[in-house]
């Protein structure tokens, strides 16, 4: 679940794809391909289902961006710093 996947379309699909990304979606990797968001979809749904079976207990995080998140703290980290300094 894991592992670095790119979603890319069954040949049945591709038409669902703008063309100008069909290079890129062609150059990745068949070991990185999830053909039509199979595992991507499992992995929300394996998500989902722990949020729903968390839900009584407390708040579920899940980190997907770290980066995205480290700057959020920092960001609010550096408001409070300011404001405190009023």
């Amino acid at each position: 679940m894991l592992d670095d996947r790119t979603p890319v379309p069954s040949p049945g699909r591709r038409g669902d794809y703008p063309q100008r990304y069909w290079p890129w979606l062609d150059d990745t990797a068949p070991d990185e391909r999830d053909v039509d968001a199979v595992l991507l979809t499992t992995a929300a749904a394996e998500f989902a289902n722990a949020a729903r079976a968390a839900a009584e207990v407390g708040p579920l995080v899940a980190v997907t961006h770290a980066f995205v998140i480290g700057w959020l703290v920092r960001a609010a980290w550096t408001r409070r710093s300011h404001a405190g300094s009023d």
